[in-house]
């Protein structure tokens, strides 16, 4: 009997060593396996009575944090504007301004002119009154008495040509209406020239006559010279 009991004792005993060796290795596994957490380090110092308890301040992040995912709204730009910085004002350009070419002055060019008349007889009287007219390159009397006839609508009779050149009649006063010497002439500046209308080649400022006559003016104005 006793050394039933003496075997029994040792199997409890047995046992109670294995459930004690198990719960020191759950312990201890559980102590080593993880660090011991800020919070309770920091009531581990504070348990001590008289001391203060002392919060670590979070260091400010120099990250600007990012807009959340669902927001839509983009980030704000900062305006140098709003943050109260002057507006730079743009200097003036340093190229210098083109001045604009300056034209050429226009030069006219010179207008050669004469002055032309036509008088006819005492019934006709003035046909013509004296006015300017331009002259062209290589006119001659006849020439410009056609070109002022057509433009004050005057009819007019011209025979021959060159040295040959005669007037007969303008604005329908002719020869020999008035005798056997009358007749149509021209005067250049107050002379009768002694060469036909047709070669006769007028020059700027000339002054040119067309004058009907019932006498020789040729003739009158010899006897004058020889007087």
């Amino acid at each position: 009997m006793v050394k039933k009991i003496g075997g029994w004792w040792i199997a409890l005993l047995l046992l109670l060593v294995l459930i004690g060796c198990s719960s020191e290795n759950e312990a201890g596994g559980s102590s080593s396996g993880s660090p011991p957490s800020s919070a309770a380090s920091v009531q581990a110092e504070v348990s001590t009575p008289g001391e203060a308890i002392v919060e670590p301040t979070p260091e400010p992040s120099s990250i600007a944090p990012s807009p959340s995912a669902g927001s839509t709204e983009p980030a704000k730009e900062t305006d140098a504007n709003d943050a109260g910085a002057p507006t730079p004002t743009p200097s003036p350009s340093s190229s210098p301004t083109p001045k604009p070419s300056k034209e050429p002055d226009t030069v006219e060019p010179a207008v050669d002119s004469i002055t032309v008349s036509i008088e006819g007889n005492a019934e006709w009287g003035s046909i013509v009154a004296a006015e300017s007219v331009v002259l062209g390159k290589g006119d001659t009397a006849s020439g410009v008495l056609k070109r002022t006839a057509k433009k004050h609508k005057l009819s007019y009779e011209i025979r021959g040509s060159g040295a040959l050149t005669y007037v007969e009649g303008i604005d329908g006063l002719y020869e020999f209406d008035d005798g056997p010497t009358s007749g149509w002439k021209f005067r250049v500046n107050g002379i009768i020239p002694d060469i036909g209308a047709g070669t006769y080649k007028l020059k700027p400022g000339d002054r040119l006559e067309w004058f009907y006559t019932s006498k020789d003016e040729a003739a009158e104005q010899g006897k004058e010279s020889a007087s």
